[in-house]
């Protein structure tokens, strides 16, 4: 039972780690639609991890993370230098 002015995490004891991942996923979800948007609305956009971490705000292992997951759903490529730039959508080899 959850009493009135009492925080959820608290109820449950929530560790200030595990708190903090919790407020983190939000944050990490408007990241991946913040890049997913950069990429789609400027054609040619091309991003370092050190680029994302600026412009996202979240910390650079977070970033390489997002960076993979959209490389992996090849919404993303890896070229040269490190640069993620988007992927071509008329082919999937691009």
């Amino acid at each position: 039972m959850i009493l009135r002015g009492t925080c959820v995490a608290d109820e449950l004891q929530v560790t200030r780690t595990e708190r903090s991942l919790m407020e983190t996923v939000p944050g990490v979800a408007d990241a991946v639609q913040r890049l997913k948007e950069v990429f789609t609305e400027i054609p040619g956009t091309r991003l370092t991890v050190a680029d994302t971490v600026r412009l996202s705000g979240l910390d650079r292992e977070v970033c390489e993370c997002v960076l993979v997951a959209l490389e992996d759903a090849r919404f993303l490529k890896r070229g040269q230098g490190g640069h993620y730039q988007r992927r071509a959508t008329d082919s999937p080899d691009s």
